[in-house]
């Protein structure tokens, strides 16, 4: 995949200007550059999973090809743990690593891969070392994959081939996955030991619009899959165990190439980044459950752009602030919910913070605890620790 679409020091606090989120702060805390200073591992950082009350923190490097594990310590400085990398593991398949999950309720932590076509399980087999278990792939050759589909497809059995992103459900009995060249989401059952086993194929004759992000609402009962290609979101409800039901289907013109979702922990808003579009568009769920479109904003729109690409979202503890960047853009751009009009309104366009420019942002993700926000970036190989203030 192109990197368009796979694409310490402290400083005093950026204020926004905007009087109704003016307490709103970020910090740049830690900066950790790939080959600097033992750190190694990051470079074209794809996905975080952070395990605050293990004090682990794991990202999944696209041209590193590997699974990377920080220790965080009481004040959140990270410090290099672990690392697994194709080069040194093959068998792990990590080529072109992409997404990281972690399940609190088996210790466990899974990737998967866009080029290797895999789903790969690490469990703490004691309270330091976590260690490689299981490797799921039907182990074709990326090159067939992306250059002769046609002639491999009938081998596609797990539906992982370009492996996007994963989503663990809530009560940590399955997993799964949205790959964008199989074009299929699969279901994976997790054993009471955390491993990892193919179960079924969602929806296989539903046209899933080579999908980028899975996401699910906090009870796991409705699943959110962003269809890139095909321009539209698939809403599906859970009815039982791993089955599911399509309810329904989103388009709107301003959603080209959605690429990455985030849900609010209600279920009532939808955020979707949409590349081709470079803009935000917002869902609302209605009284009836039915998801209306509720509001976009276009780059054009913004006094500083910044949604060339746009690819990653990450949200403040309370909601109230959205974080959203460009992977083809610099920076990241702060929104803020009104709870009067109940919009998303601009706030501020970091561009560059504690000296240190912020450029082709390829994942945001916030701590459990709401007090950091986490930024990769797959221009420069960096993760940015920003400490936020509300």
């Amino acid at each position: 995949m192109t990197k368009y679409l796979y694409f310490l020091i402290l400083w005093p606090w950026v204020f926004s200007a905007n009087v109704e989120a003016s307490n709103s702060a970020l910090r740049l805390k830690q900066v950790l550059q790939n080959n600097l200073r033992g750190v190694s591992g990051i470079s074209n950082p794809r996905d975080i999973a952070i395990t605050q009350k293990r004090g682990m923190v794991l990202v999944v490097s696209g041209d590193d090809d590997a699974l990377t594990v920080f220790s965080a310590d009481e004040d959140f400085k990270l410090s290099l743990s672990q690392s697994f990398s194709d080069k040194n593991f093959p068998e792990l398949r990590l080529k072109g690593a992409s997404s990281v999950s972690y399940s609190k309720r088996h210790h466990s932590a899974y990737t998967t891969s866009f080029y290797s076509g895999a789903l790969t399980s690490f469990s703490y087999k004691d309270e330091a070392q976590l260690l490689p278990t299981t490797t799921l792939s039907d182990n074709i050759n990326h090159n067939l994959v992306f250059k002769s589909f046609d002639s491999i497809k009938t081998q596609d059995s797990l539906g992982l081939l370009g492996a996007w992103s994963s989503v663990i459900t809530n009560d940590g009995q399955y997993l799964l996955t949205a790959s964008y060249q199989s074009n299929t989401v699969s279901v994976f059952s997790l054993a009471p030991k955390g491993v990892a086993s193919f179960k079924t194929k969602l929806l296989p004759n539903h046209d899933w619009g080579h999908p980028t992000s899975i996401e699910q609402t906090a009870d796991s009962n409705t699943i959110f899959v962003a269809g890139f290609e095909s321009n539209q979101i698939f809403i599906l409800n859970r009815t039982s165990g791993h089955h599911f039901v399509l309810k329904q289907t989103l388009s709107h013109p301003t959603l080209l190439n959605p690429q990455k979702l985030s849900v609010s922990r209600n279920g009532e808003y939808l955020f979707v980044a949409a590349a081709k579009s470079k803009s935000l568009i917002i869902y609302k769920q209605d009284a009836d459950g039915q998801y209306l479109h509720h509001q976009s904003i276009l780059n054009d729109q913004l006094p500083s752009g910044g949604l060339n690409g746009s690819c990653c979202i990450a949200m403040s503890l309370d909601e109230s602030l959205l974080f959203i960047s460009g992977e083809a853009d610099k920076g990241i751009l702060i929104f803020n919910k009104s709870k009067e009009t109940d919009q998303i309104t601009y706030q501020r366009h970091i561009k560059s913070i504690g000296g240190i420019a912020i450029e082709n942002v390829s994942v945001l993700k916030t701590t459990d605890d709401g007090k950091h926000l986490m930024v990769g970036t797959g221009k420069n190989n960096q993760l940015l620790i920003l400490e936020i203030a509300e």
